[in-house]
């Protein structure tokens, strides 16, 4: 249904661009017949025919659809203002009609459900014999003892025990002990050297020991099997600063040096 209604609406939008697009072009061309009978001549060709054609019928599908969007915008708004006026106004007379219900209390609708005694019930009640009555009171009567005139002994409130405090359990409990941080084991540091290079050529390691053999260093070249390389290295030195030293020594000379444990 609702793909029969957008086609429905296609078509006779389609048609409205249609006859009005025709019926521009149709005035177009009497205009322009009769400006030819008055004796206008044109010097534009064939192509120049085709060209004004065509602008002219895009100019009338333009214009066309645009009167038609701006046509419908203004139908949709007054649509839009129309129920919504009468909307708010039908609505106010609805809600003020509302008027809350009065309800009866809850304690007049309790005792309302309560079921009340009759009065044959009472009146059976009253008229009970008298010597059940007078049985049932003899029952319920307790002895008075007299503690004075029978000479029992008398309660001695002075050896009653007294009563203690509780002791504070927060002041009783031990105190935990604080927690003892572990520190790791530092592990034993061995001499430190100072890399300039590793390459896997030979031969530029042996340019680059000679060039350092040069400057006085103490050069050392050795290929490691991690990664089957030739280290080129000076050392080795006992403590950090003095491998910093020869290190800044490396770099100001223009070498690339890092410190290896």
């Amino acid at each position: 249904a609702a793909s029969g209604a957008d086609g429905t609406a296609t078509f006779i939008l389609g048609g409205q661009v249609a006859s009005s697009t025709l019926s521009n072009l149709v005035s177009s061309v009497l205009v322009l017949l009769v400006a030819v009978a008055m004796g206008f001549r044109s010097q534009a060709g064939a192509a120049g025919w085709l060209v004004f054609a065509g602008i002219l019928v895009l100019f009338t599908l333009a214009t066309t659809w645009l009167a038609i969007f701006f046509g419908l915008l203004i139908v949709c708004g007054l649509c839009f203002g129309l129920g919504y006026v009468m909307g708010r106004h039908g609505a106010v007379p609805a809600v003020a009609n509302l008027q809350p219900v009065p309800s009866a209390p809850a304690s007049l609708q309790a005792n309302a459900s309560r079921t009340k005694p009759s009065a044959t019930a009472q009146q059976g009640v009253a008229q009970t014999n008298p010597a059940v009555q007078s049985e049932s009171t003899a029952s319920l009567s307790v002895p008075v003892i007299n503690f004075e005139a029978t000479g029992a002994p008398a309660m001695d409130t002075t050896r009653l025990p007294e009563a203690r405090p509780a002791l504070d359990s927060t002041a009783s409990a031990p105190k935990p002990a604080p927690p003892q941080t572990v520190r790791p084991a530092l592990a034993p540091q061995g001499p430190l050297m100072v890399q300039i290079a590793a390459v896997a050529n030979p031969e530029d390691g042996e340019v680059l020991l000679n060039a350092l053999r040069k400057r006085g260093y103490a050069v050392t070249v050795r290929r490691e099997p991690d990664d089957n390389l030739l280290h080129v290295r000076i050392g080795p030195f006992n403590s950090r600063d003095e491998a910093n030293r020869w290190r800044q020594k490396l770099l100001n000379d223009g070498y690339n040096a890092i410190i290896m444990p």
